[in-house]
């Protein structure tokens, strides 16, 4: 839903007023007002009393005037040095295709403002690695959108392992089921192009569930992987399938595709002792008594997340199903409100969106000192194995790591390398 930013009397040194506490309130500026756009400032909605959106800059005046309409936007920008500009503006998300990052992150840099750039930090790993190596001239000022890092189901996950609770890694499926109409892949004009967005559904959708992975399960050592262009109208891959070694022994499979009926997202992580179940968590175990001790010392640890004493039992399932059905619409949820009314159920209230939980990290870290959190250096991983499962393709070899600039997919996919890659069943429905 979107929101509208009501105007608060902010004095010269950036501190409210009246309306909210007192304290620094840091001015933002987004620059790109497509699609995530609207991610991006609902997800600071929250958080208005510690940062104010300011200004926002694209190419695009009508995209403008719409982000400037529907979000209460008070100053606008067809060049993006002109927000650089602002002296009330201290932080600057970079909102715009992968192939203009490098530039973009640079120039803010040079501006003095702390960085949000959007996932992929570039289209390839290149460029990626040409930003990293400029952070040596402004250490923990740049923070990569893997706001997914943020999700309480993934943060349970990280605890129970860092504590010792799911015991060695051993297995891990990653599926992101989408559909993309042939409109919504092609008509931005840049989606799915190689010299543009670095790739389809790998680089600019499953590179989250990659980053997921890598935080998850560490390093990785070896992957196999396959991707074709099946059903869209677009240069790179609309479907892949891949298997990613990693240096603890673990294995996991991991697939995604924009064909499908409708969305899917799903994370399993399989440890000896337990594994987890993301996003809508769920901890499996098969000793009764060690999953009861795991909610506990989760109920302990993430308080405000209401995390069960148990997640077995006739009454629990029950409770999960009707709290489930509550999101449904129609004869069904009227049912359930009933039901809701007989047993005493209660939703609990909205939780924070994964951006809302990224930017309170990254406003956190500027108020303390500290780095910004998800570092280039730290999002490279990703993007390393984004370019070794396209190496893998093409090839139809796995691809062992690390990456260097030897690798044939360094500098990126060309559109004739790609349409030259290993075939598994003679030719590609489009490409």
């Amino acid at each position: 839903m979107a929101y509208r930013l009501e105007p608060l009397e902010i004095n010269r040194l950036g501190q409210c007023l009246e309306g909210c506490p007192m304290g620094k309130v840091y001015g933002l500026g987004i620059i790109g007002t497509g699609v995530i756009f609207d991610s991006h400032a609902n997800g600071l909605e929250p958080l208005k009393s510690r940062v104010r959106l300011i200004a926002a800059a694209d190419l695009d005046p009508k995209r403008l005037k719409r982000a400037s309409d529907r979000y209460f936007v008070p100053h606008t920008y067809t060049d993006h040095r002109a927000l650089l500009g602002r002296d009330d503006i201290d932080i600057v998300t970079i909102a715009t295709p992968p192939s203009t990052h490098e530039v973009l992150v640079l120039e803010a840099l040079q501006a003095g403002k702390y960085v949000i750039c959007e996932k992929p930090l570039a289209h390839t790993l290149e460029s990626a690695d040409r930003i990293i190596a400029e952070m040596a001239n402004y250490p923990g000022k740049v923070a990569v959108g893997f706001q997914q890092r943020f999700m309480p189901s993934v943060q349970k996950a990280v605890w129970l392992r860092d504590h010792g609770f799911l015991g060695d890694w051993q297995y891990g499926l990653f599926r992101r089921l989408s559909h993309f109409s042939g409109s919504s892949a092609s008509g931005t004009g840049w989606w799915g192009k190689w010299d543009v967005s670095g790739g389809g559904v790998v680089m600019t959708q499953f590179i989250h569930e990659l980053d997921l992975m890598i935080h998850l399960f560490g390093p990785v050592v070896e992957v196999m992987a396959m991707a074709d262009t099946l059903h869209q109208d677009i240069e790179s891959e609309d479907t892949f399938g891949a298997t990613i070694r990693f240096a603890n022994g673990a294995i996991a499979t991991c697939c995604s595709t924009i064909n499908a009926p409708s969305s899917l997202v799903m994370y399993e992580a399989v440890g000896a002792q337990a594994s987890v179940h993301m996003p809508t968590w769920g901890l499996r175990c098969a000793d009764g008594h060690r999953l009861r001790e795991m909610n506990a010392a989760l109920a302990d640890a993430f308080p405000e997340s209401g995390t069960p004493k148990a997640s077995s039992g006739a009454v629990g399932r029950f409770k999960a199903k009707v709290l489930w059905k509550l999101q449904g619409a129609g004869a069904a949820k009227k049912v359930m409100r009933k039901a809701v009314g007989l047993v005493g159920i209660r939703p609990a209230p909205p939780e924070p969106s994964n951006h809302t939980r990224f930017f309170q990290a990254i406003l956190d870290a500027i108020d303390s000192g500290e780095p910004l959190p998800v570092s280039p250096q730290s999002a490279r991983p990703a993007m390393e194995l984004c370019t070794a499962i396209y190496a893998s393709a093409l090839s139809g070899q796995p691809v062992l790591f690390p990456l260097d600039s030897s690798n044939a997919c360094y500098k990126g996919v060309t559109t004739d390398g790609y349409r030259q890659r290993h075939s598994y069943a003679g030719q590609s429905n489009l490409v």
